[in-house]
């Protein structure tokens, strides 16, 4: 059964003052960009760029909003499995544990036959809408190779929509050619959204080289971006909330404007997961921007973000 929670607990006048606070965190403080070609096109539209430092415009930033697509379709090779990437949450498999744990061997690091199995899961299971990612981090597989195995793993036993993984440029390539043939051959990507990948920045307000070549190898071949951003408050974000909620907006909307300056028709999505800790305890959510607004009652934007710089 589809999920369709339903969560209003901020205003609308909270949500422009978030926004409001977004675009100024964006054009005054801006965000770092480790990437030489990244950091040329966002100088090429208009925005202010100072080393890896980029200031946006909120004209530009306003721009990309507008071209954010309500709803595509995510092709399965199975298209029976297809599903539609807006009109309902989703559910994917976990990615980025080292140790798995069973009966047999306790806990103990992953292997690549512990991504296979986790697969299948993912695959036989009906609450899995989504297959593949990184389960559990094989440590039985050379780094370089391991990108081919485990998406060989996915291709191999699994029929629905497909996850990837971030990666380094040449192992992004080399996921989508095998996505490719997989689907069909030549052009089957540029003719459906088949696969998607989810791209992470470094918090606070920084994007690294890896996160954003794999976006632009994706980009390119006209599959998705899913831009996911987890700040914990108190450590890698400010103490309040909603200045959390503030932070996070901006590195999501910095990333989707470069993904509609890379290639304007092409399609994303953003899964924010706002994290607070607090001792050795964290609560996270993911879900809609406006419902990630809301995870606590209102809070007052507490700090001047013009103090608060990106690391160098």
């Amino acid at each position: 059964m589809p999920l369709k929670p339903r969560l209003e607990v901020i205003s609308v006048d909270d949500f422009e003052e978030i926004h409001r606070a977004t675009m100024k965190l964006l054009k005054e403080t801006g965000i770092v960009f480790r990437h030489e070609a990244v950091l040329s096109l966002f100088k090429d539209h208009g925005a202010i760029v100072e080393g890896n430092l980029v200031r946006l415009p909120e004209k530009l930033v306003e721009d990309s909003i507008k071209l954010a697509p309500q709803k595509f379709r995510w092709q399965a090779r199975n298209n029976e499995r297809s599903v539609v990437m807006g009109e309902s949450p989703l559910v994917q498999p976990a990615a980025g544990p080292v140790y798995v744990h069973d009966l047999d061997g306790g806990r103990r690091p992953g292997t690549l036959q512990d991504h296979t199995n986790l697969q299948k899961i993912y695959q036989a299971q009906d609450v899995f809408d989504l297959v593949g990612m990184i389960p559990c981090e094989p440590s039985d597989v050379g780094q370089d190779r391991k990108h081919l195995y485990l998406m060989l793993e996915i291709l191999k036993h699994t029929d629905k929509p497909t996850n990837g993984f971030m990666t380094t440029g040449d192992q992004a390539r080399a996921q989508l050619d095998m996505m490719e043939i997989a689907m069909g051959g030549k052009n089957a990507l540029e003719q459906h959204h088949c696969i998607g990948v989810s791209i992470g920045a470094t918090s606070p307000l920084t994007y690294t080289w890896d996160p954003l070549e794999t976006l632009l190898e994706y980009v390119r071949r006209n599959q998705m971006a899913h831009l996911l951003c987890a700040p914990l408050a108190g450590v890698s974000a400010p103490i309040g909330l909603m200045d959390t909620v503030v932070l996070q907006n901006a590195e999501l909307l910095a990333a989707s404007c470069l993904r509609k300056l890379s290639s304007p028709e092409r399609r994303w999505s953003t899964v924010p997961v706002p994290l607070r800790q607090i001792c050795k305890a964290a609560v996270s959510l993911a879900a809609h921007p406006k419902a990630c607004s809301s995870i606590s009652p209102i809070f007052s934007l507490q700090h001047s973000f013009t103090t608060y710089r990106p690391g160098p």
